[in-house]
């Protein structure tokens, strides 16, 4: 095994090495890189437990965050045992279509949308998937089967997605961040492909007054609407960025259409309406009750999960989940997550119409989720990937996905 550790470390230190950060994006470069360097060594496990032939639980990739398959070192196991099954919150788990060739390659989750669309790696390439064709929970615009990273996808394409660091999906978009930080949209189609510059260079937003992709500083993603207009992204997210650096500012995520949270140093809520050039300031408000110190990253930023349905936002921090009521702003259960999901910035929150999912990823790769319905107060803890959007749920189980609408 040493001299696979040798030539892992060779061979990742030469990728870190071929990374081209912007004089302004050094930093959220360089953070990108080491996250990126500790996941590879986490995602080689089922490469080496295959070799070996030795029975050891795997995670493929990170929450929200997806990575080619490299040979890997083993983690120790799952980070979270079973208590009871997503599956308890659904129905019978709807067919969805895999291409043939596909149909027996372990199956990694990465971004689900309201439709019952989501993004999912199968062995080492990212396709487009949704309910099977003749079900009747199929509704347009849900796709058949498409591969993302193939270069014949795109009509007029400069890049290829190739690896993503980070993804997200609504039913019009579907976008993915490179490890430079690089974003990259596909349209509900799955024929177009819009590149843009680094988030570091928008602070994490990018919006054209109609649509809206957010990066926050823990990797975490989230879009509205369709691919923002190229023509239209670099006045309004410099707008949005002078806005922020002006208020010291930090986006963390979106909420309804076109509302953009962000924690300033003052340590307020704010969220910020995006039609508006420059954004205008739609709320401010103290963090739920409860919330206790915010944690902050490497780089001083808030170290926060949050995300929201139309109902109902939900703040993570550190062990703990709150809830806040939106329409009067009154504070719901507050939840204490187990240690082993207490993993710093490697985490991915969801919220569907009644379902929150929050999934960590230990330094080690090794994966787990809580999930909470909101209407009854069930709460499972699943060693996998769990997300939740609309009325859908969809969790990792062992190689495979399994895709419920809630009940």
């Amino acid at each position: 095994m040493n001299d696979i550790e040798d030539r892992l470390r060779t061979a990742f230190a030469t990728q870190a090495a071929t990374v081209r950060p912007t004089p302004d994006a050094a930093t959220e470069n360089n953070r990108r890189v080491r996250r990126s360097v500790r996941r590879r060594y986490a995602l080689t496990a089922g490469a080496v437990a295959s070799v070996l032939a030795v029975a050891i639980p795997v995670a493929l990739t990170t929450g929200g965050r997806a990575h080619g398959a490299a040979p890997t070192l083993a983690s120790s196991g799952p980070l979270v045992k079973a208590q009871g099954n997503p599956q308890d919150l659904t129905g019978p788990t709807g067919p969805f279509q895999l291409p043939a060739a596909k149909a027996h390659v372990p199956a990694t989750p990465m971004a689900l949308a309201p439709d019952g669309s989501f993004l999912a790696r199968l062995g080492n390439q990212v396709w487009l998937l949704g309910p099977s064709r003749g079900t009747d929970v199929r509704k347009p615009p849900v796709p058949s089967p498409k591969r993302l990273d193939a270069p014949d996808t795109y009509q007029h394409a400069e890049h290829e997605i190739g690896s993503p660091v980070a993804s997200a999906m609504s039913p019009q978009a579907r976008v993915l961040i490179n490890s430079r930080g690089e974003l990259m949209c596909v349209d509900a189609r799955g024929k177009r492909v819009t590149s843009y510059a680094p988030a570091s260079r928008t602070r994490g937003v990018w919006t054209d007054g109609r649509n809206a992709v957010v990066s926050a500083p823990t990797g975490t993603l989230q879009v509205s609407g369709g691919c923002p207009d190229p023509a239209a992204v670099r006045n309004r997210t410099e707008g949005f960025n002078n806005t922020l650096r002006l208020n010291k500012a930090t986006p963390l995520a979106l909420r309804g259409s076109l509302l953009v949270t962000a924690v300033p140093s003052s340590g307020r809520v704010v969220e910020y309406t995006l039609p508006y050039t420059p954004p205008r300031i739609a709320v401010v408000d103290q963090l739920p009750k409860g919330a206790g110190p915010i944690r902050l990253t490497e780089d001083g930023s808030p170290l926060l999960y949050t995300a929201a349905n139309t109902t109902t936002s939900v703040w993570v921090n550190g062990r703990s989940l709150l809830t806040l009521g939106l329409n009067h702003h009154e504070a719901g259960p507050s939840l204490r997550l187990p240690k082993a999901l207490d993993v710093g910035e490697d985490g991915q929150l969801t919220v569907g119409d009644h379902v929150i999912a929050y999934t960590a990823t230990d330094s080690g790769g090794r994966v787990g989720s809580f999930v909470y319905d909101l209407r009854t107060g069930r709460q499972i803890i699943w060693p996998g990937r769990v997300f939740a959007a609309g009325g859908w749920l969809l969790w990792q189980n062992g190689d495979g996905m399994q895709l419920g609408q809630v009940r």
